[in-house]
């Protein structure tokens, strides 16, 4: 395992102001294990984006549907840096680290590549797989 120090870019800790504290907590944790480094490319979501996102085919909600428009933001897009979207693999893997992260920290982290949580990517018809959202507190 590569243990690297990394630290949150200036755009990157803009988008994480916007973010509820559990959603926030968990990406710092994850960070600060020096696994991934990461990028985070939204947290909050106006009304604007929200209903051009839906009406492109990036969203399935309008406004105020998504966990994006909340503010703080329940949702966050993150990928691995540097983003590769050819590498579906280390997605997949890095969703099972932010979860993880979430998980020993007493979160429920929801992700865009297994939107029901039963542990199946392929049974999914939308795929979103930056999206990661906090469901609640983890229940034992």
């Amino acid at each position: 395992m590569n243990n690297k120090e990394f630290i949150f870019g200036v755009s990157s800790e803009k988008q994480l102001a916007t973010v509820c504290h559990e959603m926030e907590l968990t990406l710092r944790y994850a960070l600060s294990l020096g696994v991934f480094d990461i990028s985070v490319i939204e947290g909050y979501r106006d009304q604007y984006k929200q209903d051009g996102y839906f009406y492109s085919g990036k969203s399935k909600v309008m406004f105020p549907d998504s966990d994006h428009n909340q503010y703080p933001s329940k949702a966050a897009d993150v990928y691995p840096y540097p983003n590769n979207d050819d590498d579906l693999g280390r997605k997949y893997m890095f969703a099972g680290f932010i979860i993880a992260c979430g998980a020993h920290l007493g979160y429920d982290i929801g992700y865009g590549g297994d939107w029901d949580g039963d542990k199946n990517t392929v049974d999914q018809k939308f795929i979103d797989l930056p999206h990661f959202w906090y469901r609640g507190p983890l229940k034992n």
